[in-house]
């Protein structure tokens, strides 16, 4: 009775749905790093994934973790592609099931007792519909090592080719691509009909930026640092530590964060390490520590802090002070 069904179910066994992953009008496609404790996402030029990055070894441009090529789908690729699967899967299944029926009536014989099978649910799926990407492109890099193009969005300085540390060459352009964001607050707050979904995204804009200030001045030290004949093997996030920072320079350069911030910015500038402390790990939640630590006592504890466009900005003027100093030191190493 059901010999298209049997047929249809037999043949997924080995069905294999093939969904391909939509390139922008730049030319550039949607990747996700799969290190479940990053989850970057980023594009990197079509042409170059195929012809430049080599498939047993992707690098994510923030973390600089790697894994193979066929690990780098979107979360929202990979759910729009289970439901293309399921709605196709649906769909053969009902067409099978539609021909059954066919047959089914088409056998009925007239007599006292007449049966009619009718199958409903089942709708093709439209499999041309695209998978979305992001809108918004903040800074684009070309790697100066494999040539390689792709974008990020916020602190992001490893090739995904080739792994290729690229902080000296794009954190002046990062620190650009900051103060363009900044400058655009009121322009995003404006283009978003509801306000409370504007002040939403507004505030996690801003509470975005000390962690990619954070990372891109640690990455641009780690790129640094690894130009001295005499490094050694550091500890993991050891240039996200102040104290630890400052030392390491004067030691191997004769020069730190004193040369190159006032005494008021540098003492600000531990506060905002303190506030992205608590962004990134407390939910913004202020606890004794952090009190201890900046000794800000305009907050309580339990209470969240507050970062505004003018910490931000300010932030931003010390971190690029900071890679200023930076580079003038790779430049005289």
């Amino acid at each position: 009775m059901f010999k298209n069904l049997n047929n249809e179910l037999y043949q997924l066994q080995s069905y294999k749905y093939i969904i391909p992953v939509p390139i922008d009008q730049e030319g550039y496609i949607d990747k996700e790093c799969p290190n479940e404790e990053c989850l970057y996402k980023f594009k990197i030029y079509e042409e170059d994934w195929r012809n430049i990055c080599k498939d047993e070894a992707i690098y994510c441009p923030r973390c600089g973790k790697t894994e193979t090529s066929d690990k780098w789908f979107t979360t929202e690729q990979i759910e729009e592609a289970k439901q293309r699967a399921i709605e196709s899967v649906k769909y053969r299944i009902g067409q099978a099931l539609r021909r059954d029926a066919m047959e089914f009536n088409r056998n009925q014989k007239n007599g006292l007792l007449r049966l009619n099978m009718q199958v409903s649910g089942f709708r093709h799926f439209e499999n041309n519909l695209p998978l979305s990407c992001r809108e918004l492109i903040e800074q684009k890099i070309q790697c100066e090592k494999c040539n390689a193009r792709f974008a990020v969005i916020g602190s992001a300085f490893y090739c995904p080719a080739c792994g290729n540390n690229s902080a000296i060459n794009t954190f002046e352009e990062f620190i650009k691509t900051t103060y363009s964001k900044l400058n655009n607050l009121k322009v995003i707050g404006e283009s978003i009909e509801n306000k409370d979904e504007a002040n939403r995204i507004i505030r996690a804009l801003l509470e975005s930026i000390p962690n990619d200030l954070v990372e891109a001045i640690q990455c641009l030290s780690e790129s640094i640092y690894e130009k001295f004949p005499e490094y050694e093997k550091l500890s993991q996030n050891t240039f996200q530590r102040i104290d630890d920072a400052d030392r390491i320079w004067k030691q191997l350069a004769g020069i730190s964060f004193e040369n190159w911030l006032k005494e008021e910015e540098f003492s600000k500038m531990k506060v905002y390490y303190q506030k992205r402390h608590l962004l990134i790990h407390k939910n913004g939640i202020v606890d004794a520590n952090y009190i201890r630590k900046t000794g800000d006592n305009s907050y309580k504890i339990g209470e969240r802090i507050v970062f505004s466009q003018k910490d931000a900005t300010e932030f931003t003027d010390i971190i690029k002070k900071v890679g200023d100093g930076l580079k003038n030191i790779s430049n005289d190493n």
